[in-house]
């Protein structure tokens, strides 16, 4: 038994992710031996070591790691068990900025290795859907924290998803009123974050992605009234100006933070603020599809190393 295995690594959710069983049809995953589960014969990273544990055997029960044997395996009688003949076995990836919202995409980033998603902007509430039928077991799919609708002035086709949107479409959502009621809509649905934005889309050829959108004090307002039902808040922000806002406003992430300053990294880091930089992202700029445009290819020349220089220092700094 590796006895260093951390608590941590001990309770995470457990969907075993073997090259063998990627590529399975969803009624072959579905039929998977019920817990206690057995996975022998497994090469195992943790995650936390450089060091490849062999032959082990990794005990599930309850959906959670209980341990991890070395040597030959010991297998009572009458528990599930999954040879994985010396494939390897690592922990779920965690995407943490997401935008799937249908059932091809959950799909691709199980076989992917990816166990938990948190969306930032989906269709609708489609990212609630998607949860409840994985927690349901009617899907086999990563674990979802939703955030449902965008809390932005314009919310667009989101009007569709609820009557009581219908208002804002005309008004935006601007005023301390308008954005309490959009956070409580999503709330209502069963959102596990709220998210929303300081700055303008980098995606858009037209649009400046440093031009700020809301400021702190509408953050603040946002935050509170997620707060009163225990969530927290994610923002999109490229714009340094936009970044500081939404640290000091109470955000509990900023997404992007392409052009944060030193001064603002070193504020992120007292007031607790995570950095989710999404430095994949950029590379779509200039491909095909949305992001066709030559002039976002040019974007994202100015843009992906400023980010990558960004996330760099943030993890420097802890």
């Amino acid at each position: 038994m590796i006895g260093a295995l951390p608590k941590a690594y001990k309770h995470l959710k457990v969907v075993v992710i073997a090259m063998s069983l990627v590529g399975q049809s969803q009624p072959a995953l579905a039929q998977l031996p019920r817990e206690p589960l057995y996975v022998i014969n497994a090469n195992v990273l943790d995650g936390l070591s450089p060091e490849v544990v062999r032959g082990a055997t990794i005990v599930i029960s309850g959906g959670k790691i209980d341990r991890i044997d070395t040597g030959t395996p010991t297998v009572p009688p009458g528990v599930g068990v999954v040879d994985v003949q010396g494939r390897y076995v690592v922990p779920g990836l965690i995407d943490a900025h997401s935008h799937v919202s249908d059932l091809t995409g959950v799909r691709r980033a199980l076989e992917s290795g990816v166990t938990t998603i948190r969306t930032a902007g989906v269709r609708g509430f489609a990212d609630v859907g998607i949860r409840d039928l994985v927690k349901g077991g009617f899907l086999e799919g990563p674990d979802i924290v939703t955030t449902g609708i965008f809390v932005t002035p314009d919310i667009g086709n989101a009007v569709l998803w609820d009557e009581r949107l219908h208002e804002l479409h005309l008004t935006g959502v601007e005023t301390e009123e308008e954005l309490r009621k959009l956070v409580r809509i999503n709330i209502d649905h069963g959102v596990d974050w709220i998210k929303t934005r300081t700055t303008d889309r980098a995606g858009l050829a037209e649009r400046d992605p440093r031009t700020q959108i809301y400021t702190e004090q509408q953050i603040r307002v946002i935050v509170d009234e997620a707060s009163r039902a225990g969530i927290s808040v994610m923002v999109h922000a490229h714009g340094n100006a936009g970044v500081r806002a939404a640290v000091l406003g109470g955000a509990k992430s900023i997404e992007h933070g392409t052009y944060a300053s030193e001064e603002t990294l070193q504020l992120m880091v007292e007031h607790g603020t995570y950095l989710v930089p999404t430095l994949s992202s950029i590379s779509s700029f200039g491909t095909t599809g949305t992001y066709s445009d030559p002039a976002l290819y040019l974007r994202g020349l100015h843009m992906a190393p400023r980010r990558r220089g960004v996330a760099r220092r943030a993890h420097e700094l802890g």
